[in-house]
């Protein structure tokens, strides 16, 4: 049977959304026809563009004006000006000599495909209307989008951060697809929370999910600021292989359907002579020397700290090991590629940051728009700026938060509540996300609102990195601050979530609520939702999350009382909760008193074998008096945790703590030093072709990873971090 269209499909019509001229497919299209010849071609016949169906592209006046402003910078700087719209139309650029290199069979699985649907080389290299050539009547119409930047809560507005040149300058959005739910599944009504009204029942898109589909380095779009629109195959490896690995660590995040490479010939060597055939495309990327691989450090035998305290003396070197990066230091020539990336939406906060400063603009004359009385709620409501904002803000709510933010309101044209009803929802779910991070050791990195997604998954993979060595501050990025460091990462989701709240202010204001009353509520709200996340994900590390009243006090006390015992003896992250979580195995349940000799048992499974073994720095005599000091107390609260759990009636709602660590702290992720060990072989030499087994061998690693693995697995990838991973230029950090 083949796919339907949206109204046949049972979602809410789309012109329920305030309307601008049709970019995307006929909305009142008929059936496919004939049954598609694969589950390809039905993808393809079930776009349905709501991105370009409800919002605005960059109007005529405009785009004239910016192509004035291109044509003085030369026709060869595709970067230009955009003024207005929430869009602008854009092809992709195929690659050359496209090789696919990989495809996730449970990504497919969630598009309806099987992954031989995608093995067609070109299908996904950035020829959307060849792959599409076959639907004729689908608007085959591609599109970038401009947003702003905020760092840390802080708008930066000079030129081109403020947004006339800031958008996605290498990503591409080719399509929505809607994939209907098999229609012998009675469980989707379920989906419909109890109580819902009956709007909410005929809105509510039980019937289909829909997925935006985006090619991610095909080409520039009009905000690349002189970039060439490409990615390498180097990030695209580390994109498709973390993307992937962080849905299966149970984290919100964007998925990677597959990875096309731009495959040309190895030179070959004729009579003294050099010659290449079927080059493909290439870029040029500043990158690491091998002298410049290792950066240098300092122990604790340095004369300058003759005078400090044991402790202090490790603390110290600590903390210059964080800070002893270096930016690279030279230009390889790497392989172009495109990683296909889906997502409900790519709708991020720096969208609204966008809208909503275009608003002030036009308040006080700027952008060559008329000044308008601020104090005139009414007037303001008429400007085209106000309604790209409004305009935004019901599409987020349909696209991202429908049962809370769309139905309840939009037949009443509830705008207020709407915009709380997304604060809320979007607070939640960044929130959520960040404190995942925190769980399985992430550090994004580069964590701006213009790459922070409203519906908390992760986007943009850049210079993230998964822990090695525990610090508070660590972060794989070269940048100066420790802002984005580890456990500052809840504090960079707030800051993200500040600028959304403040974008979202106007539309409250023009619609008579009190603005200020409204921010200070909200983000006193979501101060407290942040802190308590990241609490209560290290209370699930340690098992102690479900219990009685008073254990959250004592996981919290537990935590305060590790925590600088993990970053002295540079404990590994990964490695120490998953030690832990084998010491819960076998003494969660165990009625044995504690005792010195229990203790000394806990401390010998928590340390493991000398590649298990957590910590990097040798335990001193005091370290493991401390730790079997804490392993004591903290046995003690994991007992009560127990005792806990059996006192609930059967069945159990939850399982037991060892039981729920297992599944709260991995034994496999994706370490730097594995990743690039992927890449270096995949990139291959001058005369040898790259070898993508090791890609595959870490997609199917990262799809269990609170699994035990294969004996081969364990052996090969449960262990600390070579030293010259944590030091070396690309590995322990990167620009």
């Amino acid at each position: 049977m083949g796919y339907k269209n949206a109204r046949r499909l049972g979602l809410p019509p789309i012109q329920a959304l305030p309307e601008t001229e049709s970019r995307g497919i006929d909305d009142n299209a008929t059936e496919c026809g004939d049954p598609p010849s694969n589950s390809l071609s039905a993808l393809f016949s079930s776009f349905h563009h709501s991105y370009l169906l409800h919002l605005r592209p960059e109007s005529e006046e405009n785009l004239a004006k910016s192509l004035e402003v291109k044509s003085k910078l030369g026709h060869e700087n595709p970067s230009r000006p955009v003024h207005n719209g929430h869009y602008v139309r854009v092809s992709p650029k195929p690659l050359k000599n496209p090789k696919l290199i990989i495809a996730s069979d449970d990504a497919c699985q969630m598009l309806g495909l099987d992954a031989e649907d995608v093995s067609s080389d070109d299908s996904f290299s950035g020829d959307v209307a060849g792959a599409l050539q076959q639907h004729r009547h689908i608007d085959a119409e591609t599109w970038a989008t401009p947003y702003a930047l905020s760092i840390m809560g802080k708008r930066y507005v000079q030129d081109p951060y403020g947004g006339d040149g800031y958008g996605d300058g290498r990503a591409i959005s080719v399509g929505e697809v809607l994939v209907p739910h098999p229609p012998e599944d009675d469980a989707v009504d379920a989906d419909v929370p109890a109580g819902a009204s009956n709007l909410e029942k005929q809105y509510y898109p039980v019937h289909a999910s829909r997925y935006e589909l985006q090619l991610k380095g095909s080409g520039p779009t009009p905000f690349c600021r002189g970039g060439d629109g490409r990615t390498v195959l180097r990030s695209s490896i580390r994109e498709f292989l973390a993307s992937e690995a962080m849905h299966h660590l149970g984290i919100g995040t964007t998925r990677a359907l597959c990875l096309v490479v731009s495959e040309g010939e190895k030179k070959r060597v004729f009579f003294g002579l050099k010659k290449k055939k079927n080059e493909g495309d290439i870029s040029l990327r500043p990158w690491y020397s091998e002298k410049n691989k290792t950066v240098k450090t300092i122990t604790t035998d340095d004369p300058r700290l003759a005078g400090y305290s044991e402790q202090d003396k490790r603390e110290i070197v600590n903390q210059y090991a964080i800070r002893s990066k270096a930016e690279p230091d030279t230009v390889v020539e790497e392989k172009c590629a495109v990683t296909t990336r889906c997502c409900s939406s790519f709708i991020r906060i720096g969208h609204f940051d966008l809208y909503a400063r275009r608003v002030e603009m036009v308040k006080s004359g700027g952008n060559d728009g008329e000044e308008v009385d601020i104090d005139n709620s009414s007037l303001v409501k008429e400007t085209v700026q106000y309604k790209e904002l409004e305009d935004f803000m019901w599409h987020a709510c349909y696209r991202e938060f429908f049962i809370e933010a769309y139905a309840p309101y939009w037949e009443t044209k509830d705008v207020r509540a709407a915009a709380l009803a997304l604060m809320e929802g979007s607070m939640n779910k960044i929130a959520e996300m960040v404190a995942g991070w925190v769980r399985v050791g992430f550090v994004q990195g580069n964590f701006n609102a213009d790459n922070c997604l409203i519906s908390g998954k992760q986007l943009d993979y850049g210079p993230f990195g998964f822990l090695d060595v525990y610090h508070p501050l660590a972060s794989k990025w070269t940048a100066p601050g420790d802002h984005f460091g580890f456990m500052n990462q809840a504090k960079a989701g707030f800051a993200n979530f500040t600028i959304l709240v403040e974008s979202l202010l106007p539309v409250i204001e023009v619609h008579g609520g009190k603005v200020d009353d409204v921010r200070d509520d909200m983000l006193t709200k979501a101060e407290k939702v942040f802190a308590e996340a990241v609490n209560k994900a290290l209370r699930s590390k340690m098992g102690l999350e479900l219990g009685p009243p008073e254990i959250a006090q004592q996981a919290d006390d537990l935590w305060k009382e590790i925590e600088p015992l993990l970053r002295m003896t540079r404990a590994d992250w990964t490695l120490f909760w998953r030690q832990l979580t084998y010491v819960a195995v076998n003494f969660s349940s165990s009625n044995e008193p504690d005792s010195p000799r229990v203790s000394e048992r806990m401390l010998t499974i928590l340390i493991g074998n000398e590649i298990t073994n957590p910590f990097y720095d040798a335990l001193t005599t005091e370290n493991k008096s401390s730790l079997k000091s804490w392993l004591e107390k903290w046995h003690k609260t994991l007992r009560a945790c127990h005792a806990y759990y059996l006192s609930q009636p059967a069945p159990k709602s939850f399982p037991p703590p060892c039981e729920r660590m297992h599944l709260t702290n991995p034994k496999y992720t994706l370490r730097e030093w594995m990743l690039v060990e992927a890449y270096t072989k995949a990139n291959g030499s001058k005369y040898t072709p790259g070898d993508y087994s090791l890609i595959r061998e870490l997609y199917e690693l990262s799809k269990d990873p609170y699994g035990e693995g294969s004996p081969e697995h364990h052996q090969k990838y449960y262990r600390r971090a070579p030293d010259e991973a944590l030091r070396a230029g690309g590995t322990a950090f990167m620009s």
